[in-house]
């Protein structure tokens, strides 16, 4: 039930953001990126928790994986089979920032090539739980949560490029 509405509130901020109808890329989509990006009417992002106490204890990630189900979100994204290893199941919120991972609402099948791949995304990933977790900010944490969901390759782009 707490799931649904914290959906709710990023979709809401996904359009306070000025995304309103955009389509699947939102604000990549003039740099290219749009097929880096899961459609938001199939992976709109879902998030379990919105507290820096409850995800940044010792366990929480590895105890809130419990998705295994990378044939649907497959399917979900008219994916064939033959063509799963060219792709991860991945959280569009990541798990180390509360992103609920038994939601499907929360997977799409992300390239594992090519300039936005899911290595690029781990690597966003890892900076920003580590520095949610260094700081303890819940206002930044439901920030990032945000960002994620409409648009990680930009997050990417002010937070890895820009510090570069």
């Amino acid at each position: 039930m707490i799931g649904s509405r914290v959906v709710v509130a990023i979709f809401a901020l996904w359009i306070a953001a000025g995304n309103g109808t955009a389509g699947a890329a939102g604000s990549a989509a003039s740099a290219g990126a749009s097929r880096y990006l899961p459609d938001p009417r199939l992976t709109p992002g879902a998030v379990i928790s919105t507290h820096t106490a409850d995800i940044c204890v010792l366990g929480y990630d590895r105890a809130h994986r419990v998705w295994h189900d990378k044939a649907g979100t497959l399917a979900k994204y008219g994916i064939p089979q033959s063509a799963a290893g060219q792709f991860e199941d991945d959280d569009l919120v990541p798990v180390c920032l509360g992103g609920a991972n038994a939601d499907p609402a929360n997977h799409w099948a992300q390239p594992n090539a090519g300039q936005w791949a899911a290595a690029d995304k781990d690597i966003l990933e890892k900076q920003v739980c580590t520095e949610i977790c260094l700081t303890r900010d819940d206002a930044q944490l439901a920030k990032y949560q945000a960002a994620f969901a409409k648009d990680w390759v930009a997050l990417y782009r002010q937070v890895i490029v820009g510090k570069r």
